[in-house]
């Protein structure tokens, strides 16, 4: 008779659980840090408290909005998801989570693909669970639209204030402290946004004055090096006026929250005599005139020329852009030509010399633009005179270029001041 024996099954032990959190405020005022500091907290201690999860951590985003789907840690945090770190992740609320019916959809559905579920605490939802997408949907939904209500009305108090002349936001400037929507001066810094200015009527451009004041040790507003584009930014505030202009920018809609510059799309608020002067009008519209003359004078200058995009700094690692110099075509460094050799040691090399020496590697007869685009990828400035051509196909040849002698680089206008200077101490023609 045959023997039968029961074998018991094996019961599993189940594995410890990884949980993390995620925990979002939309901006960064001290009232929102201190929510996020309380959020943070409180995951960190229910989830390490739970004797089936591994902790994973709690990533947060502090003064991102909800209806925007770039967020530092929270695609952090779906990275990690993806690559198995993390099984459950908890949320205080689908609000917290995203207000874009369509960025919420998006990454559940994305953590459905690859079976970790979220679950949102307030709503009370698991998006694993059947019933999971129909809910989110239905919450989300909501949490968009009220996001709409709340960008409406935040619009329609922000345009009151501006009918009555008063700024929405605004922080400081050099020049200015703004406390309560009140512009005060702060002296030392308002002596510098006038010397700035008289700089800039006395024929220097953004970059000489960007240099001038480098090279005194003087720091801008934010303490670092000055660039031309904070020199452009002082140069171009009507607020240096005493007057106010309001809705210069406006945003697309609540959902991107993209800020555009105001071209007429909008109405613009003209608040005169707001606040105490730094410069003249007369001064910022001189300022202004001169500004556009330049501007039409270096887009003429600056329409692509044939080496554009192409010739990169080997020093520094930024582009080569055209300039003419007294009749002369020449490329020269971004970074050299903005902060000047204390910061890029780099060479410019004349336009002549490229197309010639670049003709000559391609043994073409004349220069030409459209044979070299096919075959030459980029070119990368060396120091002592060094080429180094690379190829679309990969292959890289090294040229070695001569300087033009001092009397060949020199125009008739160089000449004949030249020879003014010889006359006037006592020298011969």
């Amino acid at each position: 008779m045959a023997s039968i024996q029961t074998i018991e099954k094996q019961t599993k032990v189940p594995r410890k659980l990884n949980v993390c959190a995620y925990a979002r405020v939309s901006c960064d005022k001290d009232t929102m840090l201190h929510s996020l500091f309380n959020q943070v907290n409180y995951y960190s201690r229910y989830i390490q408290s739970n004797p089936g999860w591994n902790y994973v951590g709690v990533y947060s985003d502090a003064g991102k909005t909800g209806t925007k789907g770039s967020r530092g840690d929270f695609e952090q945090m779906f990275n990690d998801a993806n690559e198995g770190k993390i099984d459950i992740i908890l949320v205080k609320s689908i609000t917290r989570f995203a207000r874009n019916t369509e960025i919420t959809l998006k990454w559940v559905r994305a953590m459905k693909d690859i079976n970790v579920d979220i679950f949102f605490e307030s709503e009370g939802i698991h998006t694993l669970s059947s019933d999971g997408e129909m809910l989110i949907t239905l919450f989300a939904g909501a949490a968009q639209e009220q996001s709409r209500t709340c960008s409406l009305n935040t619009l329609w108090r922000v345009k009151r204030n501006f009918e009555q002349g008063i700024s929405y936001g605004g922080k400081d400037c050099l020049g200015y402290k703004l406390k309560m929507h009140t512009f005060t001066i702060v002296s030392e810094e308002a002596e510098l946004v006038k010397r700035i200015y008289n700089l800039y009527l006395e024929g220097n451009g953004d970059c000489k004055i960007a240099k001038i004041l480098n090279n005194e040790g003087l720091k801008s507003k934010t303490g670092v090096l000055w660039q031309k584009n904070a020199i452009r930014t002082i140069l171009t505030n009507y607020n240096y006026t005493g007057n106010l202009m309001l809705q210069k920018t406006y945003r697309i809609d609540y959902l991107s929250k993209l800020t555009r510059v105001n071209k007429g799309e909008k109405d613009m608020y003209l608040v005169e005599d707001n606040h105490e002067a730094i410069i003249s009008l007369e001064t910022f519209e001189k300022a202004q005139e001169l500004r556009k003359a330049r501007f039409n004078r270096a887009r003429k200058e600056s329409e692509k020329h044939s080496f554009t995009g192409i010739v990169v700094c080997g020093n520094c690692g930024k582009n080569y852009k055209y300039k003419k110099t007294n009749g002369k075509g020449k490329y020269e460094c971004v970074t050299y030509n903005d902060l000047g050799k204390a910061y890029c040691l780099s060479k410019a090399v004349p336009e002549e010399t490229l197309m010639l020496e670049i003709t000559y590697l391609l043994k073409i007869p004349t220069f030409d633009e459209t044979k070299m685009r096919a075959k030459i990828k980029k070119i990368i400035v060396k120091e002592n005179n060094m080429l180094e051509v690379h190829f679309v196909n990969g292959k890289v040849e090294v040229i070695i270029w001569k300087d033009r002698s001092r009397s060949e680089s020199w125009t008739p206008e160089m000449r004949e001041k030249a020879r003014q200077r010889n006359l006037q101490k006592g020298g011969k023609e």
